[in-house]
């Protein structure tokens, strides 16, 4: 009889899920705690830019997160201006209820 050397396909499949789990429970264990920042300052800016369509003026306001404070303007069709930092993307305005 002879004696193969190497893994199987299962094998090898069977250590790869091995290892995606693990880090997906690693990376889950590890996430940093700001991320409830970042979802307050997402929170900030939909409430800006709803009363700067509401309202049909520009609103300009300081943002604070946990790391920094933000200047950023909405103009009443509900672009964003901010500084590069911010990361802003272009969001389109919303649609006025009639």
């Amino acid at each position: 009889m002879r004696h193969h050397r190497g893994v199987t396909l299962v094998e090898l499949l069977v250590v790869l899920v091995i290892l995606g789990i693990a880090t997906t429970l690693s990376s889950v264990a590890f996430r940093p705690s700001g991320v409830s920042g970042t979802a307050d300052l997402s929170s900030q800016l939909l409430t800006l830019r709803r009363d700067a369509i509401r309202t049909g003026r520009p609103q300009t306001r300081q943002l604070v997160d946990s790391a920094s404070t933000r200047v950023v303007t909405v103009l009443p069709d509900g672009r964003m201006m901010a500084g590069p930092t911010l990361r802003l993307s272009s969001i389109a305005p919303e649609r006025a209820a009639r």
